[in-house]
């Protein structure tokens, strides 16, 4: 679908192939004593998960060591690096839906425990159906490697820019905290440079 120039849907959860090493880092030891139950809290992961994504393609320019997405300047030295030689970008943002936040505060009321599972499977998650959303746009592309607002000098508030050009609001339900944190928590936002 299209909402102004943003591209935005969904994914099956069938489609989203989540990395077992993944959920094992997330959980630790737990899912090697626990892979049955681990596969009961996945099943319910799988109820409750709504994939969306969102993206646009921009113009980019770097000039005076600056970035420049869409003509807003973003002073980031780890960005420039990572993007000096790309001639546009992907802003692109996912996310597993607020049901996944709701499932967790509710069991973390009634079942501790599963609460922790599920918060683990939907970390692991949100990692691998950004991978899969990476893999389909830059199939056959010259790109960059992905880079998200807070991460080294790259501003965290470049969340609000980022969002907002998305319209992820009306396309996703992301929405941002005070903090420039995401609602739902399980949302991934990023950069990714074509050549």
């Amino acid at each position: 679908m299209i909402f102004n120039d943003v591209i935005y849907g969904s994914t099956s959860c069938e489609m989203v192939q989540v990395n077992e090493n993944e959920i094992s880092a997330r959980l630790g030891a737990v899912i090697e004593h626990n892979s049955d139950l681990v596969n009961q809290y996945i099943a319910i992961f799988n109820e409750n998960v709504v994939y969306r994504y969102a993206y646009v393609k921009l113009p980019f320019k770097y000039e005076n060591g600056n970035c420049y997405i869409d003509d807003i300047e973003i002073q980031s030295a780890a960005l420039s690096r990572v993007l000096n030689d790309a001639k546009y970008v992907y802003l692109l943002a996912v996310t597993t839906g607020i049901g996944i936040d709701k499932l967790i505060s509710k069991m973390s009321i009634q079942n501790t425990v599963g609460s922790y599972y599920i918060d683990g499977i939907a970390s692991a998650s949100i990692e691998s159906y950004i991978d899969h959303v990476n893999d389909i746009l830059c199939n056959g592309l010259n790109v960059t490697k992905r880079f998200s607002p807070g991460y080294s000098d790259f501003p965290i508030e470049f969340q609000d820019y980022l969002l907002n050009r998305l319209s992820a609001k009306e396309t996703l339900g992301i929405m941002l905290s005070d903090d420039h944190l995401m609602i739902p928590t399980k949302s991934i936002t990023a950069v990714i440079g074509i050549k």
